[in-house]
Parts: structure tokens; C-alpha cells; sequence
């Protein structure tokens, strides 16, 4: 069943969400869920009047589970519930094959995105696949966490690495939590509908009003809500400009493709960016909805609220290089795949052809991508972003220390370096981000036939040419370093 189709409503609230939809021209599937947005941060202020840790637990669980419903309506609601038992199940059966739920996550959301391409080609309406791409992440880092718990009470290590063991130390359960909590987990209101990822552990110290939530009955959440609000509204400005002004359709219009090749590929660049900023507008909402239930406490000394954040839209549209843009886009679940995914990972002795480095790099970019769904605009994306990533390093560490950093020779020029990085960042992001809108392969690559590839020539000149002409700044050794390269040294000789 469609999330569009809400017959599973009352007949009149159908009918008002109907002509509310007619009415400004958006699908009704966004205005519920807009509406259940701001219906949860009106609940959220007044769940913070609620003390006692079980019926927090329980009412989190009933309010996102009648969130879920009203969405998602009652086939679906029941889908991603069986499927949350069924992993909690294998949790329990299989305690030291986390990687049995992680798979099994996987393969359910992959045949849910499989079955939305069939019934739904390109379509955007609101199905069982939104709320299984978030639970996805949560199944998967409670199973981990779980298995971490277990190890820490056999006195094993669980990382042989320090900040790896420190994270795990912070997240593991060293008890299965029942089967209550874990729902509540899964299905927590302020995450139920769009996110963000979060973890069982922190979920359940806010819920019981422990660690850092412990004061949190002294701390208001009205200006970090405010906050996240405004940002949200910014987003929603830029997000109604684009759709009047620049839809994605018109970088596929005939209009575009007679436009001069220096006008084609900014308007390019400014269209996708724009359309990114619907994405902002649901995190900054949903962060708006975790800030007023307190979940976004992060430091209560400070009272700062970042536990919420699931993006920066003006460290992703203003980035100066690749890195910066991709940690500050979709965080949590980029937390997910760099703690859970690719620290994880480990290499099959018989693969001998490429590092473990690039093995588990390759193994969360396609996990990432499997997680988008199978659409292949998101297959070129994650391809073509490998030359973008490996150019941006090479200008970063050739060309970066000449303008920054100790005894740069053109530190002066500072602020130039700073909006040719932006620029190339930019550009690079929308170009190849261009996959990520269109979604078919056809249209991907006629978009990028119309401005000639130029982000891909362009990226293969820096990547052949770039390393031959500038050579790698040479690393000023001092102190204790300096006395191990001397003693190298004396030894070669």
C-alpha cells in the first residue's frame, strides 16, 4: 500500500488532507507527514513533563508506533514491526553473528526497494522503504552493540585500536535489553518517521533520565528548538524558490541545452544544490522535533543540542573540499557506515589484489548505495565520486600546504585558495550529485553529454596532471622527529 492512499483515516481528515493538498499543490503523502512533524513537537514538550522511565519507555513506543500509522498506514505499520521482531529474534538466538541481522536488514530493504521500482518507477510518494532505511541502520548497530556488550563481560577487547575500542566502550549493552525497550528503541517518536539514526543506548539513558539527561529537567529546549526551526524554514524558503523557479526538470529542457556552455553548467550546480535543500528542510525539522523532546542534549554543562543534528547545510553547500560536505551530510547514518560498515569489515585472506583500506572502502560504498535503493543514477554517483574524492586529496595535499599551514609562501593568498577550493567543491558535488536527482542512467548521462563531462575531464586532468607538475611539500622535521630521521639517516649511511 501506498503512504498516499490514508483511507485507513477517518473520512474527514482523509477529505481535509485531500483539499488541503489540492489546495497549495503538494502530494498528500508530504503534508501528513509534515503535519505528524509538527504534531511531534507539540508531544515533545509535553513528554518532558513525564518523570518515570517506564512510562517514557511506553509511551514513546505507542506515540511513534500511531506515528507510524498514521503515515504508513496499518499493512505497513505491520511490515517493518515483523521485521523488527524477526531481528530482534535472530539478536537473541545468534548473539555473536550480528552480521546475520545486518545482512537480513539489508535484504529486506533491498526487496522493498526492488518492489517500489515495479509499482512505482521514479516515483517519490512516501512507502514502507522510508521508515525501513532508518530501522535498517538501528537493527543493525543494536545487533553490533549487543555482541560488543557480550564481549566486554567476557573481558575481551573489542577493538584492538583505541578510538575504536572508546566508541564501542560508549555504545555497547552489556544486557540485552527486553523486547519492550528494544520497540520503544526502534519506534522512538521523535525518530519513527524520517530519523534521525541513533543509538539504543542513548536512547535508553534519555529515556530513563540518565547520564548526561540526568539534569535534564533544568535545562530548556525552547531555543534549541527555535533554532533548528529557523534553519528548517531557510531551507523551506530555498526549497519553494527552486520549485518555482529551477526544477530539476529544467536542467532536461531543450530551454537548458540552449543556454551557452558557461551559463549550462552553474545553472546546473545551482539547481541540484537547490533541490538538496528539501533534504535540510526534514532534518532540520526532525532536529527540531529531538531538540524539544531533549534527545539533542549533548553537553549539559554548555547545554549544547547537537545529538539531534542530521546535516549542516551550510557546511555541505560552502564546503572547501570533499571531505568537509560529505561529514556534515546525513551524519548519523554516515556514522553508522563508518563505525558499524567500514571499521568493521574485514578482508578474505584469498583477496590479495587490494588493501584492507581500500577492501572495507569499497564494501561501504556499496552497502551506502544498496541502502539508496538500485536505481542506477545512485550507482553512477558513488562511482564517479571515487575520481572526485581522489582529486580533491591530491589538490589538498599538493596545493593545500602552499597557502596554509607553517612557512606557507602564499598564506597571503589565503582567502583566493579558499574560493577556488569552494568552487571546485561545489561544482563537483552538483555535477556528479546530478545522479542522485535524475536517478536513470539514460537521463544521468545526457545531462552530463550537455556540458560535455566536463567534471570528469576535469577531474582526470588533476588526477594525471597535477602530481607531475607540483611536487609534494617537504614536511618540516623538528624536535623528536627530527632526531629518528637523522638517526635513519646515519644508519642508511
Amino acid at each position: 500500500m501506498s503512504s498516499s492512499d490514508f483511507t485507513h483515516l477517518p473520512g474527514p481528515l482523509n477529505s481535509g488532507i485531500n483539499a488541503v493538498a489540492d489546495g497549495i499543490g503538494f502530494p498528500p503523502d508530504q503534508i501528513v507527514l509534515l503535519g505528524c512533524l509538527l504534531l511531534s513537537i507539540g508531544i515533545s514538550f509535553w513528554f518532558r513533563t513525564l518523570n518515570n522511565g517506564t512510562i517514557r519507555l511506553y509511551t514513546s513506543l505507542g506515540l511513534g508506533l500511531g506515528l507510524t500509522y498514521i503515515l504508513q498506514g496499518p499493512w505497513n505499520t505491520m511490515v517493518v514491526l515483523l521485521v523488527s521482531v524477526m531481528n530482534y529474534l535472530f539478536v537473541v538466538l545468534f548473539p555473536y553473528r550480528p552480521s546475520i541481522v545486518a545482512i537480513n536488514s539489508m535484504a529486506v530493504l533491498s526487496a522493498f526497494h526492488l518492489w517500489r521500482m515495479k509499482v512505482d518507477y521514479l516515483g517519490w510518494k512516501l512507502d514502507v522503504t522510508l521508515p525501513l532505511m532508518i530501522f535498517t541502520a538501528k537493527y543493525a548497530t543494536f545487533a553490533y552493540d549487543c555482541y560488543d556488550g557480550r564481549l566486554l563481560n567476557e573481558g575481551k577487547p573489542l577493538s584492538t585500536k583505541k578510538h575504536e575500542q572508546e566508541y564501542r566502550l560508549n555504545n555497547c549493552l552489556q544486557q540485552t535489553p527486553d523486547i519492550v525497550s528494544y520497540l520503544s528503541y526502534i519506534f522512538g517518536f521523535f525518530g519513527a518517521l524520517t530519523g534521525p539514526v541513533f543509538f539504543c543506548r542513548e536512547y535508553l539513558d534519555w529515556v530513563y533520565l540518565r547520564g548526561c539527561f540526568s539534569e535534564l529537567s533544568h535545562i530548556s529546549t525552547v531555543p534549541p528548538t527555535l533554532k533548528a526551526l529557523a534553519k528548517c524554514a531557510g531551507c523551506g524558503i530555498i526549497m519553494l524558490i527552486a520549485n518555482t523557479y529551477i526544477p530539476v526538470s529544467t536542467v532536461t529542457s531543450s530551454w537548458f541545452l540552449n543556454l551557452p556552455f558557461l551559463i549550462r553548467v552553474p545553472l546546473l550546480c545551482v539547481t541540484v544544490s537547490s533541490y538538496r535543500s528539501k533534504f535540510f528542510f526534514c532534518w532540520y525539522l526532525c532536529e527540531a522535533v529531538g531538540d524539544a523532546c531533549g534527545f539533542g542534549l549533548s553537553d549539559p554543562k554548555t547545554r549544547t543540542f547537537k545529538r539531534a543534528e542530521n546535516g549542516d547545510y551550510f557546511h555541505v553547500e560552502f564546503a572547501l573540499n570533499a571531505p568537509e560536505a560529505l561529514n556534515n551530510w546525513n551524519t548519523r547514518v554516515a556514522e553508522w557506515l563508518k563505525y558499524y560498515v567500514y571499521q568493521r569489515v574485514t578482508k578474505p585472506s584469498f583477496i590479495t589484489f587490494m588493501s584492507s583500506k581500500d577492501f572495507a572502502t569499497l564494501i561501504t560504498r556499496t552497502i551506502s548505495a544498496f541502502w539508496h535503493g538500485f536505481y542506477p543514477g545512485y550507482y553512477l554517483f558513488f562511482l564517479c565520486t571515487i575520481l572526485e574524492s581522489t582529486a580533491d586529496s591530491l589538490g589538498r595535499h599538493l596545493i593545500g600546504p602552499m597557502f596554509y599551514g607553517d612557512n606557507a609562501p602564499y598564506a597571503k593568498l589565503y582567502p583566493l585558495y579558499a574560493f577556488f577550493a569552494w568552487a571546485q567543491t561545489f561544482f563537483s558535488l552538483n555535477y556528479y550529485g546530478t545522479g542522485q536527482v535524475m536517478l536513470e542512467f539514460g537521463t544521468t548521462i545526457a545531462v552530463w553529454r550537455s556540458v560535455y563531462f566536463v567534471g570528469h575531464i576535469w577531474h582526470i586532468m588533476v588526477i594525471v596532471l597535477l602530481p607531475r607538475l607540483v611536487r609534494k611539500p617537504k614536511r618540516k622535521i623538528n624536535g623528536e622527529e627530527g632526531k629518528v630521521e637523522m638517526k635513519k639517516q646515519v644508519k642508511a649511511e
